[in-house]
């Protein structure tokens, strides 16, 4: 009956996070991050480092909530959700500002992203939505670290899942696009811009 009832808590856990891993925030960085015509590898590769930070620091946070008793300090919280909304307006500026130096110089190329940026990225997500997480997480209640940690690494991993089928559809997407007509994918690069300034306003707010 124990193991019955922990296989359907660690289910639960993959399901929740392959669902947590579409919120709108986590969408629209990852996005642009990879929206300047990266290839499959590029998208996969930023998406990957996203979710290995997102996963990460909530396993340590799941052990940290395991021993004080859920007692996660609400500052931490707080201002990583304020860094997330800074961090969505930067990052729709920089999209939009990399667009604007190809358009005014041509040759202007850009090396490709970093994998240290979607993996700071993916920390700072994972922080600012450890308080709606822990919610979620019957486990700590019971004071067994070890099912506390279990239950968020399935959680991380379906996160982690929902981000790749997401990279590859993104990727998809934007290669179609760019063959289509480079214009109209210009213009797509700038609305996803404009869209996380505008959500990150809408965060800080």
């Amino acid at each position: 009956m124990l193991e019955s009832s922990l296989l359907t808590l660690f289910l639960s856990g993959l399901g929740l996070g392959l669902i947590h891993a579409f919120d709108s925030d986590h969408l629209v960085a990852v996005s642009n991050l990879s929206v300047h015509h990266s290839s499959l590898k590029q998208t996969l590769g930023y998406s990957f480092h996203w979710g290995i930070g997102h996963g990460a620091v909530l396993i340590l946070l799941a052990l940290y909530a395991s021993f004080a008793g859920l007692k996660l300090p609400l500052l931490v919280s707080y201002w990583a959700e304020v860094l997330v909304g800074l961090m969505l307006i930067f990052l729709g500026v920089w999209t939009c500002y990399r667009l604007y130096s190809e358009v005014t110089v041509p040759d202007n190329k850009y090396k490709a992203v970093s994998n240290r940026s979607p993996l700071l990225v993916g920390i700072i997500h994972g922080t600012a939505g450890s308080a709606t997480v822990f919610a979620l997480i019957p486990a700590i209640q019971l004071g067994r670290p070890v099912i506390a940690v279990s239950y968020m690494m399935f959680f991380a991993l379906g996160v982690l899942l929902s981000m790749s089928i997401f990279a590859m559809t993104l990727s998809h997407s934007q290669q179609q696009l760019a063959k289509y007509n480079k214009s109209v994918f210009k213009i797509f690069r700038a609305f996803v811009g404009l869209f996380a300034i505008v959500l990150g306003v809408i965060w800080l707010l």
